[in-house]
């Protein structure tokens, strides 16, 4: 099965792209896609990912309030931040929240592939 991923983002065609990019090789797999924070936490409850991987700017709840809430959860999954933002205030403050990771949108799949591979490990 590889590693339990879900793809918190508020825009379908970036979920399509990242899913069907994953999911080209044997090491992902996608269980589930989420469009705002709150379908996140909802959705991790239910699926039980290894790794979320959440925008943080979403409707009805941010990504990072969503990551505050999941870290807390046990088993907590590993978060990897998603974002447009480059500047160094956002990494903090997704960090903070309890990314494990950090990932800008215009990075490489093969950067995304390593990031998670990476987290997955700890």
């Amino acid at each position: 099965m590889g590693i339990t991923i879900l793809i918190a983002d508020d825009q379908s065609l970036i979920r399509t792209g990242i899913r069907v990019m994953l999911e080209r090789g044997d090491s992902f797999t996608v269980v589930g896609e989420a469009s705002h924070g709150s379908e996140a936490v909802e959705l991790t409850q239910t699926l039980n990912p290894q790794i979320v991987l959440m925008d943080l700017s979403m409707p009805e709840m941010s990504g990072l309030e969503a990551m505050r809430q999941l870290t807390t959860r046990r088993p907590a999954p590993a978060v990897i931040a998603l974002s447009s933002h480059t500047t160094e205030k956002w990494l903090l403050q997704a960090i903070r929240a309890g990314a494990r990771g950090y990932v800008v949108k215009t990075d490489t799949a093969e950067n995304l592939r390593r990031a998670i591979l990476t987290v997955a490990r700890g």
